[in-house]
């Protein structure tokens, strides 16, 4: 055994002893057995390691560091931000696209979007049947209930053609988002 594995395991006996509070075992070496191995009793391990599972719930390591303190604030105060107002202002930028589910088909196939902007896609389904608005480019998927309406938020595209679809009937269902 090298140096540095034996001093591992005199470190993590003086652990043990002192958690257990065995005050008359000063030396790490007290829970070595006859062959020099460590043979800790079971009774012993089981308070050892409820007792350090207090000790670990007591400490938490992130909120100890005081540098991890200190990056809190800017997110407690964008927080406050959102809270008082910030986020109405975001959604008054959003470009606004209408559009219709009527006999599974969309209601403008193309709309257009200013690119770089977030959008709000109001969709309402003027068919008996639920629909479900989905493109893996967009990152959306939402179903809307027939006769029913929902609103999806899309992130700020970048140039180009998006398309979506209606995933209960894709093959005649489908429309594209051009963001220029």
């Amino acid at each position: 055994m090298n140096k540095d594995a034996a001093a591992r395991r005199e470190a993590r006996l003086l652990v043990l002893t002192r958690v257990a509070g065995d005050a008359s075992a000063n030396s790490p070496t007290s829970f070595l057995g006859a062959a020099g191995c460590a043979s800790t009793p079971p009774a012993l391990a089981w308070r050892a390691s409820s007792r350090y599972a207090t000790h670990a719930a007591a400490v938490d390591p992130i909120l100890e560091n005081p540098m991890t303190r200190a990056s809190m604030f800017p997110l407690l105060a964008l927080a406050i931000a959102l809270a008082a107002g910030a986020a109405p202002a975001l959604a008054d930028d959003a470009a606004q696209v209408q559009i219709t589910l009527k006999d599974h088909k969309f209601e403008p196939a193309e709309s257009t979007v200013p690119a770089g902007k977030p959008i709000v896609i109001q969709l309402a389904n003027q068919d008996p049947t639920p629909a479900e608005l989905e493109s893996k480019e967009l990152r959306i998927e939402k179903v809307v209930a027939g006769g029913g309406a929902i609103t999806v938020k899309v992130r700020a595209l970048k140039p180009g053609r998006y398309r979506f679809f209606d995933d209960y009937h894709e093959a005649t269902t489908q429309g594209f988002l051009v963001a220029q």
